[in-house]
């Protein structure tokens, strides 16, 4: 099996991996995946390990493991694009002072390798998961701002409390059985492991919001009034934007890094929507707005560390740069010129790092466009751009520059390198 599996890797040039760590039944488990892209551009994946992690889960111990596991596949820091985990300290700590990032070789008379001290290692670049980012967003930061506003937080703590004596109904069988006659079907009870679990167990109250109080009565719980009802509608129209881009990212067809940053442009967009609205929480929809561009800043303040995201979203056919005009209208200092510029030369570093040849011609394709989860407000129209690089610039860069402007004026082809 481990010889099937670095067979099947060793047919690719570049890799993506995960890494988690989860328990059940006083137990803890690691696990580390990798994917990669065929040469027809489809999706693999393979589970490289699930492993018992007894003891404390240092963040040295985690990155020992996942350096023996890069080792063992013949895995290395040149071929992974990224790592990407949780949130947890432990993985945030583990590749802030292992990761290839952060390391700074002292200078020395040797030759150019990398030279270690006595057990040292060197972890991949480091993403952190933006699906359990966003999950932070609709539960740590949502209960953060509300404590803010105490007469807020104290309502919506009442009627969760409610909720939750709802939701306990629903383990005990004899409960279970007069909610099933009186609604047609259970309840959804949240999990905290599962994203969005909440989000959908108010759907499902507030779904039969009318036989709510009946229910109640039957079940000696405390009824609910018209009022918080109202407020389980604005918590839902609030978190409903966060739920649909969980939904998207989570999807099989869209775990794809360039969609992330249109799915991010697109829930601020939602968000500032909201906050102009009149219902209950529109001023939580601004502050909630705030704290996914602080989570999220290198990607809507395009740093250069959003580079390699940038450039994905661009170059995704159905995409391109309909999310532009939403980051010119909220930052200063961007514009469609210099996202032209730091695509073509992600493209040209890229394409002089692995050697490729460019090739000076226009491939058609017939991508169909499924973009009708995306928002950008976007009524500009596409004027197509003029070449306007200097000539002394290398000919890799001109090539690159002339199929890409002609690329972003033409909904129907691609780049081909």
């Amino acid at each position: 099996m481990l010889a099937k599996i670095k067979d099947e890797i060793s047919s690719a040039e570049y890799f993506c991996t995960t890494a988690d760590i989860w328990s059940g039944n006083n137990r803890s488990f690691f696990g580390y995946t990798c994917h990669w892209l065929t040469q027809d551009f489809q999706r693999q994946s393979v589970a490289l390990a699930c492993r018992r992690f007894k003891g404390a889960h240092t963040a040295d111990k985690v990155g020992q493991m996942i350096a023996e596991l890069n080792n063992f596949f013949d895995l290395d820091n040149k071929n992974i694009v990224m790592t990407i985990t949780d949130n947890g300290s432990n993985f945030i700590k583990a590749f802030k002072d292992h990761g290839v990032d952060n390391f700074h070789q002292e200078e020395d008379d040797s030759d150019d390798e990398l030279s270690f001290r006595e057990n040292e290692f060197l972890l991949p670049k480091h993403h952190r998961c933006s699906s359990h980012t966003l999950n932070l967003l609709a539960t740590t930061d949502f209960l953060k701002i509300l404590k803010a506003d105490l007469a807020v937080y104290e309502k919506h703590k009442m009627i969760f409390e409610k909720c939750n004596s709802l939701w306990k109904k629903c383990n005990w069988p004899k409960s279970s059985e007069v909610i099933v006659a009186y609604l047609g079907s259970n309840l959804v009870v949240p999990v905290v492991t599962r994203w969005n679990s909440l989000y959908d167990a108010v759907t499902k109250i507030i779904h039969h919001k009318s036989r709510l109080n009946i229910l109640c009565e039957q079940l000696s719980l405390a009824p609910f009034s018209l009022s918080d009802v109202q407020y389980l509608e604005s918590y839902k129209l609030l978190m409903t934007p966060i739920a649909q881009a969980l939904d998207f990212l989570q999807g099989e067809q869209n775990v794809k890094f360039e969609l992330l940053l249109p799915v991010l442009i697109t829930l601020s967009n939602k968000l500032q929507k909201l906050s102009k609205k009149e219902f209950h929480l529109s001023s939580v929809a601004a502050k909630i707005n705030l704290a996914l561009w602080s989570r999220f800043e290198i990607f809507f303040t395009l740093s250069p560390e959003a580079n390699i995201a940038i450039t994905a979203a661009v170059l995704t056919p159905e995409v391109k740069m309909k999310w532009l005009p939403f980051l010119e209208r909220s930052t200063t200092g961007i514009n469609k010129e210099i996202v032209s510029r730091r695509v073509i030369q992600e493209i040209c570093r890229f394409a002089e790092s692995s050697n490729l040849a460019i090739q000076n011609n226009l491939k058609s394709n017939d991508l169909k466009h499924s973009s009708s989860f995306f928002d950008f407000d976007d009524d500009d129209d596409r004027a197509k751009e003029t070449n306007n690089m200097e000539t002394d610039q290398i000919d890799v860069e001109r090539v690159v520059s002339d199929q890409f402007y002609a690329y972003v004026s033409d909904v129907s082809i691609s780049i081909h390198l």
